[in-house]
């Protein structure tokens, strides 16, 4: 990864000017609302989040998530929340768990509510991005290769001293 490519690329994305990034800054702020508000997400921003993350591919999964309740949303995002452990890495193993429990969802997914969750922590782990940081495809994803994963994007977030989701998005530019 060659950084200063990175830089400039960052340079010329993560500004006001880029309605695809204003975009995200405004789902983060709602995600983030909501889980401080009502400790859960409502049917609606989870399903921006769904759209969101996966745009084009929604309808490769989306009978799987057919019949979510409002109340399943609620319940498993709430629970996602409100668990709490001191150790981090069995925290993300937990929370992950908790949102895979959701029918439809994977780690993509799930990785996508950490990151508007938590952008300062956490990425979305994606084929796109992995093609990018790795040299490989890859498209099935398991909790010990997103901490791998996430241990590289913190890292090169610090070297442009950036958030995380900024470089997550940097990546997934990348790849276009």
């Amino acid at each position: 990864m060659n950084i200063e490519n990175l830089k400039a690329k960052h340079q010329s994305l993560i500004v006001s000017s880029n309605s695809e990034w204003t975009q995200i800054l405004s789902l983060r702020s709602l995600v983030r609302h909501e889980f401080e508000t009502y400790g859960f997400l409502t049917i609606t921003t989870f399903d921006a989040v769904i759209n969101w993350k996966l745009r084009k591919q929604r309808n490769r999964t989306e009978k799987h998530r057919v019949g979510n309740s409002t109340e399943l949303i609620k319940e498993l995002t709430g629970a996602f929340w409100r668990v709490k452990h001191e150790d981090k890495d069995k925290l993300l193993a937990i929370q992950i768990a908790i949102l895979l429990a959701i029918p439809g969802v994977g780690i993509g997914v799930a990785s996508a509510i950490f990151t508007l969750c938590y952008p300062d922590e956490y990425a979305i782990i994606d084929f796109r991005n992995w093609k990018v940081l790795y040299g490989k495809d890859k498209t099935q994803f398991t909790v010990s290769e997103y901490k791998r994963y996430l241990l590289d994007v913190r890292d090169l977030a610090s070297k442009l001293d950036c958030d995380v989701q900024e470089v997550d998005y940097v990546l997934w530019k990348e790849y276009e």
